[in-house]
Order: structure tokens, then C-alpha cells, then sequence
């Protein structure tokens, strides 16, 4: 397998492109601002913060790039990055007041250099710790990628770019509207959700990923992390109302993975930086490649799905902006909204 893109644990769409994208970021840093300490493998880091009253769930955005000459700040060039890593759900919010949340992060790379910050919602607006004081990389060998399989069913060279067919039959009794894998893709182990990410044309506030395939364990307790080609998503059934009806691009591939640690009184979330950009193809059903990746689906009465992938400039005071929401099929809500530059 070619590994496609980095890890962005949730997400890059959008630095040019999508879940790596640039943020604002403080000079100084805050009596808030969360810890940073190796874990004891030597290989990861462990984040801890504290809850606020009222948190739905948090938000912990990992910075990195080439630091200034006394290292308290990242140069704002090529190099610079700020990712949505993961999140921490609370189970009940009325029951969450509690200190020492911790989120464990092993992707980090050895030689690069990183900072953390966290952004808390509490169904109203965001607020932000400031920054953690920036650290080294720990990790010589990460594999938090999606991976492309190097040829595809037809035994052609994919040369590591994921393929995506929009089929369309509009037929009043039976309609039919799917996007389906052209090569297959594997998650990360301990992945297990792949999604596709659409956002509403003429208003980029409208952006959500929509699962195309949940990986479950057979019998034995082994999951099988590939998503073979030909797997799809029947759109008519997945979309939200305001999705139809519009011109809709496709914007990438995104995997997902939850913590499913017991007896606490959160959940954690990772992702993966998604697929997008040139390392992903849109052909219609004649293999003709479709122009700006645009789509149109359109419009049922039954829509079940609650994504929202939403995107927009953060003001300079990292105020609130649209999210970028995940609800699961089990109601587990969780938010993968970037920070922006202006």
C-alpha cells in the first residue's frame, strides 16, 4: 500500500485543500494551557487538560512547523500546520465536572517539532486554552495513515491516488444515487469507520463527512481494515435535507476510530487526515472524470443522517465559527471543525 496522505488526526481539508489546514496562534503561553508530557512508552504524548462546567466536548488541535529563534512561536511559511486531532465527549454533561482529562498522542514525528491547545463547546460557543509550550517529535515510525491500494481490481497501478464513481439513475419508481470506491483503501488498525466528505457548493458552511462503511470484527474478534472496492454509499439514504437538490463537491476520505475505554465519564475520538486534493479522483459512470468534483443528488422525504463538516475564516480572536459536527449512527456526537487563519 502507498500511504496518501499524512495524519492529521482529524482532520486537513482545508489549507488549500481540507483537514491540515493553518490557525491563529498565541505568543504567550497561558496559566490554561494544557500539559504535555512523554508517556512512559517513550513514543507518545499524553495532553491533559481540565473540563469546564457545562462541556459538551473538547477539541485538542496539535500545531507544528519551524519554530522562531526562541522557540515560542511557529513561522507562519509552507511549513506551518495546525490539525483537529481528536475529541473528548462527555457522557452527561450535567455529570461532568471533572479534572485531569487526558488524550494520549503517539503521532507525533521525530525531528519535527509541535504545541498543543484545546477548544471546549458548550452548545453555545467555543473558548480556548492557550498554547502548550512547543515539544520534539517522539515518533520514528507512524502509521495513522489511510493507505491506497497499489493497483486496482482491473490490475492497473493506482500509484497511490484514491478513486471515487458517481453513478446516477434517475428512475421515478427506483432512484439510485452512489458513490463508489474505485480502489480500495485501508484505515489505520484501530480505525474503523471510512467517511466521504461533501460540502454545498455555493455555501461552504454545509460540509459533512457521510460514513460509507463501518468495519465490525468477525467471530474470532479480527477486523479486516480494508474497504474493498466497489463499496458505496447510497446518498438518498445518507443525506441531510439541505444537501439535496444543490451542487454538492466531494471533498475527500476520512477515517474515524473511537476510544472505547470503560468507567469514565468521557469518550475520546481520533481521526486520520483525510484524502483529498489530487490524491483523489471523481469519474461519473463512463469513467469521464467530473468537473470540479461536482455532484447533484436529488431530493427524498426519509433523511436520518446528522453530519456536519462545516468550514469558515476564524477571527483573530479564535471566536466562534461553523462547526464541523460528526453524530454516529449510535447518537455519539463529535466535532472535527478546524482552526483557520485568517
Amino acid at each position: 500500500m502507498k500511504k496518501s496522505a499524512g495524519f492529521i488526526a482529524i482532520l486537513f481539508l482545508f489549507c488549500g485543500g481540507a483537514f491540515v489546514t493553518s490557525c491563529i496562534t498565541k505568543d504567550d503561553e497561558g496559566v490554561n494551557a494544557p500539559t504535555v508530557d512523554p508517556a512512559s512508552d517513550g513514543t507518545s504524548y499524553v495532553i491533559g487538560f481540565n473540563s469546564e462546567e457545562g462541556m459538551y466536548y473538547a477539541n485538542i488541535f496539535r500545531e507544528s512547523g519551524e519554530p522562531n529563534a526562541n522557540n515560542t512561536d511557529f513561522l507562519m511559511n509552507d511549513n506551518y500546520k495546525c490539525v483537529n486531532i481528536g475529541q473528548v465527549s462527555a457522557n452527561n454533561v450535567d455529570k461532568l465536572m471533572i479534572n485531569g482529562i487526558v488524550f494520549n498522542d503517539p503521532y507525533t514525528r521525530y525531528g519535527a517539532k509541535y504545541r498543543y491547545f484545546i477548544r471546549y463547546y458548550n452548545n453555545k460557543f467555543y473558548t480556548y486554552t492557550d498554547n502548550s509550550p512547543i515539544v520534539d517529535g517522539l515518533n520514528k515510525d507512524i502509521d495513522a495513515y489511510l493507505s491506497v491500494a497499489d493497483k486496482d481490481s482491473d490490475g492497473k497501478n493506482t500509484d497511490g491516488i484514491a478513486a471515487l464513481t458517481f453513478k446516477s439513475e434517475d428512475d421515478e419508481e427506483d432512484p439510485l444515487y452512489t458513490l463508489t470506491l474505485g480502489t480500495a483503501i485501508t484505515l489505520p488498525e484501530n480505525f474503523n469507520i471510512l467517511s466521504v466528505i461533501l460540502t454545498v457548493a455555493d455555501d461552504t458552511t454545509l460540509s459533512k463527512p457521510f460514513k460509507i462503511k463501518k468495519l465490525v470484527a468477525d467471530d474470532d474478534g479480527n477486523i479486516d481494515y480494508t474497504v474493498d472496492e466497489n463499496t458505496y454509499i447510497d446518498l438518498q439514504k445518507k443525506l441531510l435535507a439541505s444537501f439535496f437538490d444543490k451542487d454538492l463537491t466531494v471533498d475527500g476520505l476520512i477515517g474515524i476510530k473511537e476510544d472505547e475505554t470503560k468507567n469514565e465519564n468521557y469518550k475520546r475520538y481520533y481521526w486520520t487526515e483525510p484524502i483529498t486534493g489530487d490524491d483523489l479522483t471523481l469519474n461519473d459512470e463512463n469513467g469521464e472524470a467530473i468537473k470540479e468534483k461536482k455532484i447533484k443528488v436529488p431530493s427524498v422525504l426519509d433523511q436520518t443522517n446528522g453530519f456536519d463538516y462545516s468550514s469558515a475564516p476564524l477571527p483573530k480572536d479564535r471566536a466562534a465559527f461553523p462547526q464541523r459536527i460528526l453524530v454516529t449512527e449510535d447518537d455519539e456526537v463529535f466535532d472535527i471543525t478546524p482552526a483557520f487563519r485568517q
